[in-house]
């Protein structure tokens, strides 16, 4: 840190929220990951938990974030779009150029100050395409800053960056994941270093904005100005290696230890985050602190609040990744579990009605047997009046919601509604 400078947020992450959320049909998650990362593009590799700390290897707060939504359902493009709005007041943030491959943007980094650069990508199919499979390793090795990046170009020959540091910020949908990734994708290398939140729907229905009690243009764009103010500040300051308060160390050694092996009874394709959950939760723990604070000295708060925001994007994380693999039913058998989880029961009917398209009558009642053999559905009532529902007791109308303060619950929907102005978005 070189500069004295006062904070026009007491804490960015619950000014950020302020600043969107009256505005935005999103979810919870998505806003506070948006938020996360605008921190993460700020940092880039300037502040890190080094390797006097760790060993063999330091980590950067730098992040890939993926928002997985079906098409239309959870506004992940628009979402995508108000760190854009962020970033581009802030010149020492390198913005990846809008023709995307692998070249254009090995130049793009080769040419910035710190071999840093930021990358949205709302529509992550459209990135991949473009470069192929390749573009895969290349992500990977720009997340963990190789000590020599290069590529081939037609005009400039071979372009060499060193220790590069990239944020990614996309968006795509299960299908997308489902027909696209390779399963040695997801099963580590690139995959294991993205945080994917999946959402089901928006948070709430609202189409103008003018006449909302919450909601004042004027107000938000001051907001935005101090945002704006703190992320420069952040980005231009804030130099050096992180330590950790003895309480954070402590209890961060013991959590390793205890949790080391989560996952290894879980689904194989999310092995790769288990191993990476570490480094995951420094990384999420040093943007929740410089949230706050200038000193770079990591609390036992910031580390238990960082391990529970990851604890709420895991319970939905096998959903990402349900579709990969030969079963070509997958997807539509999580949509009628959707479906059951949405309406809190329904009758054979129903779910004939409303999935008709997938298969034919015999196939369907096929799926939903499988289902009811995977334990995920159980039949309620009896004789004619029967009703298939949740396992688990749980369904309605609920959607996934987050008190910003790292408490992660599921809240009901409608009364979320009505807590948006004084809805916590503080991790502190």
């Amino acid at each position: 840190m070189t500069a004295t400078y006062n904070r026009q947020c007491e804490n960015w992450l619950t000014e950020f929220g302020n600043w969107t959320l009256p505005r935005s049909e999103a979810p919870y998650s998505f806003i506070f990951w948006t938020g996360l990362f605008a921190l993460a593009s700020s940092l880039r590799r300037h502040v890190k938990v080094p390797r006097t700390i760790l060993g063999s290897w330091e980590c950067a707060p730098n992040l890939y974030v993926m928002f997985v939504a079906d098409p239309g359902k959870a506004r992940k493009t628009t979402t995508v779009n108000y760190v854009e709005d962020l970033l581009d007041e802030i010149p020492s943030i390198t913005r990846a150029p809008d023709l995307i491959t692998k070249e254009s943007l090995l130049t793009t980094v080769a040419k910035s100050d710190d071999s840093s650069m930021c990358i949205n990508a709302p529509e992550f199919g459209e990135f991949i395409v473009k470069s192929g499979v390749e573009m895969y390793g290349f992500l990977t090795n720009g997340y963990d800053g190789k000590k020599r990046l290069s590529a081939s170009t037609i005009s400039r020959g071979l372009e060499l960056t060193e220790k590069p540091c990239f944020n990614l910020l996309g968006a795509t949908t299960p299908v997308w994941i489902a027909s696209n990734m390779p399963e040695s994708i997801i099963g580590g290398g690139f995959a294991s270093r993205v945080v994917f939140i999946y959402e089901e729907r928006v948070r709430r229905r609202e189409i103008f904005y003018d006449d909302l009690s919450d909601y004042d243009p004027k107000e938000n764009e001051e907001l935005g100005k101090k945002l704006i103010g703190d992320l420069t500040h952040i980005s231009k300051n804030l130099h050096g290696d992180f330590g950790l308060a003895p309480e954070a160390r402590k209890f961060m050694r013991e959590w390793y230890h205890e949790t080391a092996e989560d996952g290894t009874a879980e689904n194989y394709k999310m092995h790769g985050y288990y191993e990476r959950r570490p480094a995951h939760v420094f990384k999420v723990a040093m943007c929740l602190h410089v949230a706050y604070s200038d000193e770079l000295v990591l609390t036992l708060g910031d580390i238990k609040n960082a391990i529970e925001i990851l604890q709420q994007i895991e319970r939905k994380l096998p959903q990402t990744f349900a579709a990969i693999g030969k079963n070509p039913y997958t997807v539509d058998m999580n949509r009628i579990i959707e479906f059951v989880a949405e309406r809190g029961k329904v009758t054979r009917e129903d779910i004939f009605t409303r999935f008709y398209h997938v298969a034919e009558p015999d196939k369907m009642m096929s799926l939903v047997n499988g289902i009811l053999q995977m334990g995920k559905l159980k039949v309620v009532g009896e004789g004619e009046k029967t009703y298939f529902a949740l396992a688990n007791g749980k369904g309605g109308a609920r959607a996934y919601g987050k008190s910003f303060n790292g408490d992660p619950s599921l809240v009901d929907t409608h009364q979320k509604a009505h807590q948006e102005k004084n809805a916590e978005f503080d991790p502190h």
